[in-house]
């Protein structure tokens, strides 16, 4: 992060190209678009993404936050507290080890969601699209996961978990290099757990007019 300024990261997910180029016809788009061009410090720059996990057909189902009770009966989803925390990790994985590293990576995203009491808020995992020749050319893949926990206390459980520590031993010597991730201090939006289960939820609180 540069002195003096803020550094903000946007997840667009669509359903394909062609809603990508609607996206950006929408008067919401064009205004925003419009609003943040003077108050940027620098360009804005994007990275193209493919998902491994979840796919596009239980993209909704997967990403709802789940609690059980001592029956195993799910609990529905409180209103959350607003003290949600992210990170994304970066990891460049062999190529010849693509198919196991994402099936490995499967595996410890659905037991983050299943196992942790609901601390798990999303466990996207991405491979990267359209990289640039260079990387395009290197022996490697790169994928992005993209990690939302309830508080900071679930995010330390979810590292401590078995399902996180055997991920990790698998992927190890997958790996072409060490991964990376970055820590956000602050999830700007959307802001609780119910917006993260509910997308009604979260278009309730956009009550604007364009």
């Amino acid at each position: 992060m540069r002195s003096g300024s803020d550094r903000f990261v946007l997840v667009e997910i669509f359903k394909g190209k062609e809603a990508i180029e609607a996206h950006k016809t929408e008067p919401h788009y064009k205004t925003w678009n419009k609003n943040v061009e003077s108050i940027m410090a620098e360009p804005r720059s994007k990275r193209s993404y493919a998902p491994v996990f979840p796919t596009n057909e239980d993209w909704n189902a997967v990403n709802t936050p789940v609690r059980v009770d001592e029956n195993g009966q799910r609990i529905e989803v409180a209103e959350g507290s607003g003290t949600a925390v992210a990170c994304h990790v970066t990891i460049k994985v062999n190529k010849k080890d693509a198919s196991a590293f994402e099936k490995v990576s499967i595996e410890n995203a659905i037991s983050s969601k299943l196992e942790e009491d609901g601390g798990c808020l999303r466990f996207d995992i991405f491979k990267r699209i359209n990289p640039g020749e260079a990387a395009a050319a290197a022996d490697s893949d790169e994928y992005l996961f993209v990690e939302v926990f309830r508080d900071a206390q679930a995010q330390t459980f979810h590292s401590q978990t078995a399902h996180s520590q055997n991920w990790k031993t698998k992927v190890e010597p997958m790996m072409a290099a060490e991964r990376t991730w970055t820590q956000f201090d602050e999830i700007v939006f959307p802001i609780d757990d119910t917006m993260w289960a509910d997308g009604d939820a979260c278009e309730d609180a956009c009550e604007m007019e364009w």
